[in-house]
């Protein structure tokens, strides 16, 4: 028969503190090679030659306007690669003139572990503490933990390094120049291929943009051209709109016979002088909307010389700007139904067509009120980009078409009736705005993504043969 075992648990309690005991040997064991014996750390020795950074540049508006970027090459020459990388041994240090340091970045350790020849850079944003012209210093830091006597090597930026383009265009160019260059000498050096030649521009391989990647931040935002896969985004930054033009409209006529004319007519009828004869044009507009009804039996034509005169009057100053927008919103919705809706009840394709007509109209709104104009330096087509529906990516200049997702953040502004002429007492029109139409366009919009959805669904249905 087969032996049968059995197990026996030891209750004794003199088992019980050997155990124990054991336990807090080991422990203590464990706590003294960890805490009290000194752990031995690699040291690094000093370089064979003095470390440098030379090809020094500094350019701006790369990303957003006011930001900064320094860059240049660096050499920490060791003909024999210390154990401990680069990153754990050395850092660079951006010095203000009085020794404040407002920047550090590591050095890359894809090849050599980081010594020897290498690129890097001081990226700094719109807000940050960077003073363009500064004459700024470069420190070479040696790292104290793991050199017996650390030392330090300053490099000051030269007043050529500034560049002297503006736009973010021309920067971007010439950042991807100088790269190119560096990336040359960084290759050269370790034999490898950065860059392959594109239908005649130069393209960095996948080698060199694993490098580049790695060694500057950002770097395809700041210097997309180098790359063959570029990205392109579109600027959605959400648009603040001044009223410029309108604060300059209401004071036309000052200290004009014209102004002293309106102000006494506002002292009449108790209003000031803009309004009353903001009141004349109203009047006006009804009269010819009246006569356009008896006379062709038809309003539009009286709505569209309207508008005219309206126009007439706000360059004139007697138009509130509120009541003008409000107006013109008005209008709007009115043609955008008689463009989509007045000959067809359905409420497909063509809501979408509605509210991005009423949209653009009413940004041009926006756009009148500021003084603007459409392609001009003081215009920002942020808000028009929201509603584009597509981006697009560039691999070697040929576009492939992508979906933006920042179309709904358009749309959005659009359902908040998100625009400038909404202050003041008018406010209470946005919130009447939004109660009455946006709930309804809401469940349009909605029916659409279910109409949509409904048919992608469709599309994937196996078909069940008996």
């Amino acid at each position: 028969m087969p032996t049968k075992w059995k197990t026996v648990q030891c209750n004794s309690p003199m088992g019980g503190r050997i155990k124990k005991s054991l336990i807090l040997t080991v422990v203590s064991l464990l706590m003294v090679i960890f805490f009290v014996l000194p752990v031995g750390a690699d040291t690094v020795d000093q370089p064979d030659d003095i470390p440098t950074f030379t090809s020094i540049s500094i350019n701006q508006n790369l990303v957003e306007d006011g930001d900064a970027f320094v860059y240049g090459l660096y050499d920490l020459p060791y003909e024999s690669v210390p154990g401990t990388a680069a990153d754990e041994a050395y850092f660079f240090r951006l010095l203000e003139p009085g020794g404040t340091d407002i920047g550090d970045i590591l050095p890359y350790t894809k090849y050599d572990s980081g010594y020897n020849l290498g690129i890097t850079g001081f990226y700094f944003d719109a807000g940050s503490d960077f003073d363009w012209g500064t004459t700024y210093t470069i420190r070479i830091q040696q790292n104290p933990t793991v050199f017996s006597e650390p030392t330090y090597w300053d490099i000051t930026i030269p007043a050529s390094a500034y560049t002297s383009v503006t736009s973010q265009e021309d920067n971007q160019a010439e950042l991807a120049g100088n790269l190119y260059t560096l990336g040359k000498l960084v290759a050269t050096e370790y034999d490898v291929s950065f860059f392959v030649s594109t239908e005649g521009d130069e393209k960095l391989t996948d080698d060199g943009e694993g490098y580049f990647r790695g060694a500057i931040k950002n770097v395809q935002t700041m210097a997309p051209s180098l790359f063959l896969l570029q990205t392109i985004d579109i600027d959605t930054t959400s648009r603040t709109w001044t009223m410029t033009a309108f604060s300059d409209y209401a004071n036309r006529f000052d200290n004009t016979w014209v102004g002293d004319a309106q102000d006494a007519l506002g002292e009449e009828t108790g209003m000031s002088g803009n309004m009353a004869m903001g009141f004349l044009v109203a009047g006006l507009c009804l009269g010819v909307i009246i006569f356009a009804a008896i006379k062709f039996r038809r309003t539009d034509v009286g709505y569209a010389s309207s508008a005219y005169i309206i126009e007439f009057g706000v360059l004139m100053g007697w138009i509130p700007p509120s009541v003008f927008a409000l107006i013109y919103m008005l209008f709007i919705m009115y043609i955008g139904y008689l463009l989509f809706y007045s000959r067809s009840s359905s409420m497909d394709h063509k809501l979408l067509s509605f509210l991005t007509f009423c949209w653009f109209c009413c940004t041009y709104i926006c756009v009148i009120m500021e003084g603007s104009y459409y392609g001009g330096t003081n215009f920002n087509s942020t808000l028009l980009n929201q509603l584009s529906v597509y981006t697009y990516f560039s691999v070697g200049g040929i576009p492939i078409i992508v979906f933006n997702t920042d179309f709904f953040i358009g749309m959005m502004r659009l359902l908040l009736w998100d625009y400038s002429f909404f202050t003041g007492g008018f406010v209470i029109i946005r919130v009447l705005c939004i109660l009455i139409f946006t709930p309804g366009v809401i469940w349009g919009i909605g029916q659409i993504v279910m109409y949509l959805w409904a048919t992608i669904i469709s599309l994937f249905k196996i078909p069940v043969t008996a």
